[in-house]
């Protein structure tokens, strides 16, 4: 049977008055975790803050 693992990172709100570098720095981030396996499977914004909440899952191999 195959199993998963699921990983939760919050990223605060990026205002877009300053979004570039910010968004670069981001999106090495996430490179970083698709080279380790995880697969971005759902964002969902939290309404008080504006902080996006990724979840990711990745097969675990036994």
């Amino acid at each position: 049977m195959t199993k998963y693992e699921y990983k939760t990172v919050s990223f605060d709100h990026i205002p877009r008055f300053r979004s570039k570098k910010r968004l670069e720095q981001r999106d090495k981030e996430l490179n970083q975790l698709g080279a380790e396996g995880w697969k971005l499977i759902s964002v969902h914004t939290q309404a008080w803050t504006g902080d996006h909440i990724h979840t990711f899952l990745r097969e675990i191999h036994e």
